[in-house]
């Protein structure tokens, strides 16, 4: 691993405010790229760009690409405005209807941040309860399926279409989450379920905006730390089988951890075998350890260093959900192999988790065959 990691890592725990130091030293022109580099690469530009801006002058990287980097953390900051705008819009919308939201990760996880608007964001992940055969009738009835065909709707969301929402990629979750166990799935959503409907425990973010007039609500619902701790825990470790895990994530889960209360993380522990999450668990706390010096007080299962290093080598190699790795630019068939050859390096991980990987990538291959005769692409891999 190149010994530059450790002045990401240091700048990362500065720019969250886990540190009282930024970088060691002062670093060259090329150092800095580097970081640049790797900073893009896991979807943090923003969050350290707010820590450079805290660093002695001569610390900071060169002028070019100290400008270029502010430019890059305005437009982040841009986008999570009109990300904010767009999850009220979605939870004005639904609640219209008389459906309950919560948004999921993305701008629910930003809010945690020393500045919210640093986070990069991606989609919007919207769970409006109810279930799958609720909730796909009523996007029906609001006119937002049209185009979609059904294999836009997976296990767990509908995938929109961007220009529904100004180009904002919007996923409608019907469930929380899975795992690729239907066992530990099971027992895991209703587990989560029942997080949402304790009296008080969804909580409205307000976004800034002036509601119009008879709009439900200012701005969007989260869920509570002990649905969030164990969804998202889930989330990372589905990533871990196919694509990857990047570093952004985990910076949302260092921060779900540092603002839940000693009472949260104790029942998120007491479930964390019950939903099938204790290896992912203790791999997560290992680098929660690693990269961002987490005490022991603050984690929901004792680290597990050698299931961390499996998940700290996937995170530095590949960045942001794998899209760096050597394995995602393999040519096509290569890249195949590569996907089915992954579960079985992880047999040691998570055996459960292994096994039903395939068992689910078997079902799903099956399921697309109609979409691939339609567009005339028979392939080995999904098609979006």
């Amino acid at each position: 691993m190149n010994p530059l990691f450790e002045e990401f890592f240091s700048l990362l725990r500065f720019s969250l405010g886990i540190d009282a130091e930024g970088v060691s030293r002062v670093l060259t022109a090329e150092e800095w790229q580097w970081l640049h580099t790797q900073a893009k690469r896991q979807c943090l530009l923003g969050v350290l760009y707010k820590g450079i801006e805290k660093l002695p002058a001569e610390h900071r990287p060169p002028r070019d690409l100290l400008l270029r980097w502010s430019f890059e953390a305005n437009n982040i900051a841009t986008i999570n405005a009109r990300m904010n705008e767009t999850a009220a819009k979605l939870t004005r919308m639904f609640a219209d209807r008389g459906a309950r939201t919560v948004i999921l990760k993305g701008q629910a996880n930003a809010r945690l941040y020393p500045d919210p608007s640093s986070r990069q964001a991606g989609d919007i992940d919207i769970l409006v309860q109810g279930g799958r055969k609720r909730v796909i009738p009523l996007l029906k009835e609001m006119d937002l399926t049209e185009g979609l065909e059904n294999t836009d709707f997976s296990d767990i969301h509908a995938h929109l279409k961007s220009e529904l929402f100004g180009g904002v990629t919007v996923e409608v979750h019907y469930d929380a989450t899975y795992n690729n166990s239907p066992f530990s799935t099971s027992r895991m959503l209703k587990y989560l379920d029942g997080e949402l409907a304790k009296p008080g425990a969804v909580k409205t973010i307000q976004t800034g905006a002036a509601p119009a007039p008879g709009d439900a609500t200012e701005g969007f619902n989260v869920p509570p730390a002990t649905f969030a701790l164990v969804m998202q825990l889930s989330h990372l470790m589905r990533h871990f089988y196919s694509e990857g895990v990047g570093l952004r994530q985990l910076v949302d889960y260092c921060l779900l951890l540092r603002n839940s209360t000693e009472a949260d993380r104790a029942q998120v522990s007491a479930q964390l075998k019950n939903c099938g999450l204790w290896q992912m668990a203790g791999a997560v706390m290992w680098m929660m350890q690693r990269v961002f010096r987490m005490p022991q007080e603050l984690m929901i299962c004792p680290p597990d260093p050698w299931r961390g290093n499996q998940l700290f080598g996937n995170v530095v190699s590949g960045g942001n959900f794998g899209r760096y790795s050597r394995e995602h630019n393999l040519p096509t068939f290569l890249r195949w192999l590569a996907d089915r050859i992954r579960p079985l390096k992880r047999f040691r991980f998570c055996a459960t988790e292994s096994l039903w990987h395939e068992a689910r990538y078997i079902r799903t291959f099956i399921q697309y065959i109609p979409k691939r005769i339609k567009h005339r692409k028979i392939s080995v891999r999904k098609v979006h």
